[in-house]
């Protein structure tokens, strides 16, 4: 939101035709304590717009040099040579230094949650018409809370009854001098024909005493018909409750359309009213406020109210509040009641809503992110937190997870997010990121999208991230398969090209001392071809799911027996086989035999130093079991979980060893698809043990 809609709105709440509204409008408060309305609080915006559109008379002091406010109709009350309008703006202790020792604790006792104050026919000698006048008051003085537990403000309700009160201090005079009066007649009864003329006096007195009693109360009416006026014109819902029975004096439209009810109900007592309220918390609570003079504010407080002959489920924040005189029990609450149901459902829903996503992404490994667009805050899920490496509990901006970007990537990363929101787009990046915790490099994809209001205004930021390195990694072994392929087959194809020129060249001459070692060396490179393609081939027929298993019942010893004397072992490396030489298995003898040669070749292809390779067979439950030791370099342990993977190769002895990479990977569908289980042991400078599993016979 821009300045200029942030003043229209403020303004908004400064409207209104009266005096007061106008200085309101026009003063300068940014020299005040307050700042410029554009920096005003919405409970301050609110509680002014309240007091501006009141034909009651209201004033309020607002923040911690209590800067004040106050009305039309609180306007007569300064006097026309006094503190208006010097009062509008001014801080408190400067406006009244002649009653401020009088009303300095009546407000600190609100401010600090004493509690709302009630003062009926209060002396508070004030300085008006150029001169200081005894004035009486009634009023009350109730706290203004602001947001997020800041200090708020008194706002002050409140009727000036200096004729009132004087009016009925001239009448207990009158009364005074009527009971002299009557005494005096007693004793001197001889005398009453003399006294005739000043009877008729004192008639004269009584009768203008009597006509300044029914001003009076005529001022009382009209003042309580203010009141309900007030009360029936507020923008929330309003009641008034009487007695022990809290009969309903008061009721304004709002609060019969919050109880569902029409006007006949005014004048009868809670309960009978409103009988869907047994066994509900409301009458004790109002029982509690009655008795202790404390009021109850409660906050999206459930009730079950009939609607229309059925029952419904409603939320409230509600306020009861006694009115009552100095410190007697009050048999009068004001109920000030807003329906919140629709918020609360809606919350509701969408915390369930939010729940069930957080559940989703974090269970599937996707964190999710929310930019406060005020505080530039960013919000992160748990797996959001676990991505980047953040403790629970930390707060960053979303600046500060931006930076947490390997430099590389950055200045892309800030052009597609600036993109977005230019054109209100979504955005979606892979980039790398140092977690926070750890100093990890990951890679991560971020999806994110910039929500607006209908005014363009950006409401908020948010998006999705997960940590795609596995995936990378993947990727990178994927294109290293395809370079390692293209070598290993490149090699023996140019070496039996080669040995096929020279084959040619010689066709004439077979008794050449070269010819059987060139016939060896091609039939060398046509094996290793046919077992590189026989790799690629079972890989892609575990791809497609379509690898074929023909099983029947052998002999692991035998099949182990005949596969190492097939391997040829060069140096002084020996294949040495014990155990169980009965153990039979149920499984397919080829793809077995496949995957014994595959760990013994790798046994003897990276130990080389490792004199024997031991190969045991035993029974271990309902199972036969195989292991390949050697003594070699062992394996280190951040490389054990990815062996079985596709593409991967270890990096010992990679220089000195070829393969595909495909191995271990094929071996491990193959014991799989048997249903049986494969593993690695491995310690560095004590050699491996590689193992699988097979369902006995």
């Amino acid at each position: 939101m821009n300045l200029t809609d942030i003043k229209n709105t403020c303004h908004l709440y400064l409207q209104g035709e009266g005096e007061m509204a106008k200085l309101t409008r026009e003063f300068d408060w940014s020299q005040t304590a307050l700042g410029a309305p554009e920096s005003w609080s919405q409970s301050l915006l609110t509680t002014v717009s309240i007091i501006l559109n009141s034909k009651f008379p209201m004033f309020l002091w607002w923040g911690d040099d209590l800067i004040q406010f106050y009305n039309d109709a609180y306007r007569p009350s300064l006097g026309n040579n006094g503190k208006h309008p010097g009062a509008l703006g001014q801080r408190g202790e400067e406006c009244w230094p002649e009653i401020w020792p009088v009303i300095k604790p009546l407000i600190e006792q609100v401010m600090c949650g004493g509690g709302s104050t009630w003062r009926e026919d209060q002396l508070i000698p004030i300085f008006r018409n150029n001169k200081l006048e005894d004035v009486y008051w009634t009023f009350s003085y109730s706290k203004v809370n602001d947001e997020y537990e800041k200090q708020g403000g008194v706002l002050v309700i409140c009727s000036e009854t200096t004729n009132k009160v004087n009016a009925i201090h001239q009448i207990e005079e009158s009364y005074k001098e009527q009971h002299a009066l009557n005494i005096q007649l007693i004793v001197t009864n001889a005398e009453l024909s003399a006294a005739n003329e000043t009877l008729a006096r004192i008639n004269q007195e009584l009768a203008l005493s009597q006509e300044i009693l029914r001003e009076t109360v005529s001022e009382l009416i009209e003042s309580e018909n203010r009141f309900r006026t007030l009360v029936r014109q507020a923008p929330v819902a309003i009641g008034v409750l009487k007695g022990s029975e809290y009969v309903i004096e008061t009721a304004n439209d709002k609060i019969l359309e919050v109880w569902g009810k029409s006007h006949d109900i005014i004048g009868k007592p809670l309960e009978f009213a409103l009988p869907e309220l047994e066994g509900q918390p409301f009458l004790q609570l109002l029982n509690i406020v009655s008795t202790s003079g404390k009021p109850y504010y409660g906050k999206e407080v459930k009730a079950i109210l009939i609607h229309n002959d059925e029952p419904k489920e409603f939320y409230f924040n509600v306020v009861y509040q006694p009115l009552q005189y100095q410190n007697e029990a009050s048999n009068i609450i004001m109920v000030v009641a807003v329906d919140v149901t629709e918020q609360v459902l809606g919350r509701m829903s969408l915390e369930k809503a939010t729940d069930m996503l957080r559940m989703s992404l974090n269970s599937s490994g996707i964190g999710s992110w929310n930019v406060e667009v005020l505080t530039d805050v960013i919000l992160l899920s748990e797996e959001a937190q676990r991505i980047y490496g953040i403790s629970a509990g930390t707060i960053l901006t979303f600046h500060e997870v931006v930076e947490m970007t390997l430099q590389c990537d950055r200045a892309r990363i800030r052009m597609a997010i600036n993109e977005a929101l230019d054109k209100k787009s979504t955005f979606s990046e892979e980039y790398q990121i140092k977690r926070l915790n750890d100093d990890a490099v990951r890679w991560v994809k971020a999806i994110g999208k910039p929500y607006y209001d209908e005014q363009g205004t950006l409401l908020t930021f948010l998006g999705t991230i997960y940590d795609v390195t596995d995936t990378k990694n993947q990727d990178q072994r994927k294109d290293d398969f395809i370079n390692i392929a293209s070598h290993e087959l490149r090699t023996p194809i140019t070496s039996l090209k080669m040995s096929l020129q020279l084959l040619d060249r010689m066709k004439d001459n077979p008794s050449h001392e070269m010819f059987p070692r060139l016939i060896k060396q091609s039939r060398n490179s046509v094996q290793k071809i046919s077992l590189l393609v026989e790799d690629l081939l079972d890989f892609g027929r575990l791809q497609e799911g379509k690898l074929e298993l023909s099983k029947s019942c052998f002999t692991l010893f035998e099949l182990i027996s005949t596969c190492c004397n097939s391997i040829t072992i060069e140096g002084k490396q020996q294949v040495i086989i014990f155990g169980d030489k009965k153990l039979q298995v149920y499984a397919d003898e080829h793809r077995i035999d496949e995957v014994i040669t595959n760990l013994v070749n790798n046994a003897i292809k990276y130990a080389p130093s490792s004199k024997n390779i031991l190969l045991t067979i035993e029974k271990e439950n309902d199972r036969a079991k195989m292991c390949v030791l050697d003594a070699g370099p062992g394996i280190s342990p951040d490389k054990i979980p990815y062996l079985f993977d596709r593409y991967y190769q270890a990096d010992n002895f990679k220089s000195k060893s070829s393969g595909l990479g495909l191995g271990l990977y094929i071996s491990a569908e193959i014991i799989k698809s048997h249903g049986g289980e494969i593993g690695v042991k491995s310690e560095l400078g004590k050699g491996s043990t590689f193992w699988f599993t097979l369902p006995l016979k």
